[in-house]
């Protein structure tokens, strides 16, 4: 219903409720939309069987490559705009992106597992969930890359 992610290195607060905007420090923020996948910041983390080449693949496409170390706020960063793309493969459970997940949604982001399904199913076990934020521009695109 309501997700609070705070980045204690730059004193911020994300919220986002789901009958509601997100938020940075009380203001709105929104996803942002590059026209070009080229000109996207994105952060990939997958892994698995086939997925090296996927990967090296879609980071030839994308030019900007960022690795946070922390799935909530690199969702956070896709709500406002400071990422355009978050994508991890397994790993995730459900305390890494459930409020970040919510506010890149109600930023406008598309949010999906990597298998195009929904991003928050409690029947995921732990470390078994995988996630992919992106403009609607360009979720689509991104998710071809990587399934």
């Amino acid at each position: 219903m309501v997700g609070v992610v705070y980045d204690p290195t730059r004193d911020e607060t994300f919220a986002g409720a789901i009958d509601g905007p997100s938020l940075r420090n009380g203001a709105p923020v929104q996803v942002a939309d590059k026209e070009l996948l080229e000109d996207v910041v994105a952060t990939l983390a997958v892994g698995g069987r086939g997925t090296v080449r996927k990967r090296r693949e879609a980071l030839k496409a994308i030019r900007a490559h960022r690795s946070m170390g922390s799935a909530a706020l690199t969702l956070a960063y896709v709500a406002c705009g400071r990422f355009d793309v978050y994508a991890q493969g397994a790993g995730l459970s459900a305390w890494d992106v459930a409020a970040a997940g919510l506010i890149a949604e109600r930023a406008g982001a598309t949010v999906t597992s990597l298998d195009g399904g929904p991003w928050f199913d409690l029947a995921y076990p732990a470390k078994k969930w995988s996630c992919l934020a992106a403009s609607p521009r360009h979720h689509a695109t991104i998710l071809a890359m990587l399934k």
